[in-house]
């Protein structure tokens, strides 16, 4: 196998990677948000590389519990779920 041939592979395979995670991610997101925690958590009793290697990988500190679930809430505006509210002038009708 040439070097060419063994980086093209390398980078197919990179950029492989990469797209099954954003979409693992995307379908199940519990489920990366654990493997990330585990891998963080692997990562962190090993070196300096590996450590900065860890905070890289943490998956991100919840809100709070409520914010798991979709609906938890309808006064919730800390996170992507909550039902945004009208914008407008609902109460200020005049006849012409």
């Amino acid at each position: 196998m040439t070097l060419y041939g063994l980086t093209q592979s390398l980078v197919l395979a990179v950029v492989l990677a990469v797209c099954v995670t954003k979409l693992a991610s995307q379908l199940a997101p519990e489920m990366m948000r654990r493997l990330r925690g585990r891998l963080a958590l692997r990562l962190s009793r090993r070196g300096s590389l590996a450590k900065r290697m860890a905070r890289w990988v943490r998956p991100p500190v919840r809100a709070n519990a409520g914010c798991s679930q979709i609906g938890a809430s309808p006064n919730c505006r800390s996170c992507s779920l909550a039902q945004p509210t009208p914008q407008g002038r609902e109460g200020s009708m005049r006849p012409h």
